[in-house]
């Protein structure tokens, strides 16, 4: 059974929840407008944000009335900037009012580039969003390449790197080019397995193989599977990084 944390944020239409294992919780109320819908789902969206919870159950059980006004809005403007924010998966719970039901139904369908699977009861809501794999130590990572996702194994990757203003993931058998700069993989990537070793290279610690000191400061790091080829550790990342790797 999932606790609540405590109470991010709360008026008469929505309260939103934060719970201990890393889930968001939002808990509709009543006939809401369109500028309601835009004020709570913004609040919604700063929770994300705040707690770097990708997981959220978005409860309309005691909604009342249709939202439909509000859909052209979540899909070009909302849905987006919740994506980009690191939303993985939202279990929509269903009213019992059709109105909102035939909304929530309308707003599955306007994107694809994150799970949503619509639910009559919260148990089964909480067991859907408990048994994602993100909360099983960070396994794996949802990657933006073109106009995809893709779950890529965090133990696969080997490093990460800009290239011509490239993203690039860099594992044993392929390059994955991302959307996603470094800094916004740092906040997806859990560490210290995933270190930032210059402006342009995040690697996986566990891949090191070793390093060797290269001149004022810098050093060259080999990883495995990568042969004699190396990366340049900086000079301001090198003594952070060896405390990490014990060294």
């Amino acid at each position: 059974m999932l606790q609540h944390k405590h109470i991010y944020w709360s008026n008469s239409f929505i309260t939103i929840y934060l719970y201990e294992n890393n889930i968001i919780h939002a808990d509709w109320c009543g006939y809401v407008s369109v500028d309601q819908v835009k004020e709570g789902c913004e609040r919604l969206l700063q929770s994300v944000k705040d707690s770097n919870c990708g997981l959220v159950i978005n409860d309309n059980r005691r909604v009342k009335g249709s939202w439909t006004q509000a859909i052209k809005w979540l899909e070009e403007d909302y849905l987006p900037r919740l994506i980009k924010a690191n939303l993985k998966k939202i279990a929509f719970l269903y009213s019992p009012e059709p109105g909102a039901r035939y909304s929530v139904n309308r707003l599955l369908e306007v994107s694809a580039e994150y799970e949503g699977q619509p639910f009559e009861d919260f148990e089964q809501a909480a067991k859907w969003i408990t048994d994602h794999p993100l909360l099983e130590n960070h396994k794996t990572v949802l990657i933006k390449t073109g106009g995809e996702l893709i779950r890529i194994p965090t133990d696969e990757i080997n490093y990460i790197s800009t290239v011509q203003r490239k993203t690039q993931v860099r594992t044993s058998t392929q390059e994955i080019l991302t959307n996603y700069s470094l800094n916004e993989l740092m906040e997806l990537l859990p560490r210290p397995q995933f270190f930032r070793i210059h402006k342009s290279y995040i690697v996986n610690t566990e891949k090191v193989q070793s390093l060797k000191y290269l001149a004022g400061g810098y050093y060259k790091i080999y990883l495995k599977d990568m042969g004699k080829n190396h990366l340049v550790v900086s000079r301001t990342c090198a003594k952070e990084l060896k405390s990490v790797l014990a060294l």
